[in-house]
């Protein structure tokens, strides 16, 4: 779908395009804070996104162009992490969120991969 976007936003600017929607789950997820009750329940999506970024990146029918873009933010989210690692409630997540990213950037068949969520049957609501 991120190569689809990306060749409709070429062919209409007024579309959203790739780097859009990267940016809206990375606003909707990593660059979220979450309040002390919904902390566990926000890891938990952000992990989600973070490996499903992982598995978008290592489709082999990413177009190239797009799969730039989808390195740069993980370059952008990896060096925000870093940032905040020291973070008083997050910092540990964040960290290993920086490091793991590091690593997936140099070497992407070094990081072990976590299997995603089964998507339960039926209509989504």
């Amino acid at each position: 779908r991120l190569n689809r976007m990306h060749w409709q936003h070429a062919r209409d600017a007024r579309q959203p395009d790739a780097v859009t929607a990267i940016d809206a789950l990375l606003q909707a997820s990593w660059r979220q804070e979450a309040s002390a009750a919904q902390q566990a329940v926000a890891w938990a999506r952000n992990w989600v996104v973070l490996d499903s970024l992982y598995a978008t990146l290592d489709s082999p029918r990413l177009q190239p162009v797009v799969a730039a873009q989808l390195r740069a933010a993980l370059v952008q989210l990896q060096a925000s992490a870093q940032r905040r690692r020291n973070d008083d409630r997050s910092g540990a997540q964040f960290a290993q969120a920086a490091d793991e990213i590091a690593r997936y950037l140099q070497d992407p068949a070094s990081l072990p991969r976590r299997s995603l969520p089964r998507i339960p049957p039926g209509s989504p609501i």
